[in-house]
């Protein structure tokens, strides 16, 4: 089952990423992570009633109201680091290449055609893209650790 959960946090985190960008604006992601992040403990409140139903209805015999706080603890964890992680990328990282690409432009534009300034100019957006993949990769490892090393 932890499995299932691993694999579904990497999608979520993937599409939240790299694909809502294209639909929603800047300002509807940040919003929407925000309240993720508050959404989430919410569910960590309500999740250990859903679970354990969700057991009883089931008939599984090997689980129980320990394995159920395991279980809303690692869900906590897992959507905590979606949102923040996304909160974060979409509120200050992305805004830093922006502001410093806006700096150069405005204050520096006399050595735009000089090498690193024309470099960021140029690749602005694979730069993005890059510190995003950084971002998704180590997002992979938190994740592994949430449902697979968490006790």
């Amino acid at each position: 089952m932890e499995y299932i959960f691993f694999l579904f946090c990497i999608l979520l985190f993937y599409y939240d990423m790299f694909k809502a960008p294209n639909v929603y604006s800047k300002k509807k992601l940040i919003i929407g992570n925000g309240l993720g992040i508050l959404l989430s403990f919410v569910l960590f409140i309500i999740s250990p009633f859903i679970v354990y139903l969700f057991c009883k209805i089931t008939n599984n015999p090997n689980i129980d109201i320990n394995y159920t706080e395991q279980i809303s603890i690692k869900f906590l964890m897992a959507f905590l680091i979606i949102f923040f992680y996304n909160f974060f990328i979409f509120l200050f990282a992305d805004n830093l290449v922006d502001n410093i690409v806006g700096f150069h432009k405005k204050y520096n534009a006399s050595n735009s055609n000089k090498k690193p300034i024309k470099f960021v100019f140029k690749n602005k957006d694979k730069i993005k893209n890059y510190y995003k993949i950084l971002f998704f990769i180590t997002s992979i490892f938190m994740f592994y650790a949430v449902w697979f090393k968490m006790e």
